[in-house]
């Protein structure tokens, strides 16, 4: 795997599971994490990454990718 990122954080395990199907990841990326706790214990929690290429997006701040990310999910109850 070519990330470089810590081998058993959500990311990596993230990355493996998309190479694992087939995905081939970009060689630079930026990501945002949300994460929804399911249960009182927190034992049970929902986690969605939004990928971005960071080396084709180039211009796009950093700062701004929480708002991206928002932007490209729809969520319905």
């Amino acid at each position: 795997m070519a990330l470089q990122t810590v081998p058993d954080s959500d990311i990596a395990k993230a990355a493996k599971f998309l190479q694992d199907k087939g995905f081939v990841l970009m060689k630079s990326l930026k990501y945002q994490r949300f994460v929804r706790v399911l249960d009182e214990a927190k034992r049970s929690e929902f986690i969605m990454l939004y990928i971005e290429d960071a080396e084709n997006g180039g211009n796009a701040e950093t700062k701004d990718l929480p708002n991206r990310a928002l932007a490209n999910f729809k969520i319905l109850k």
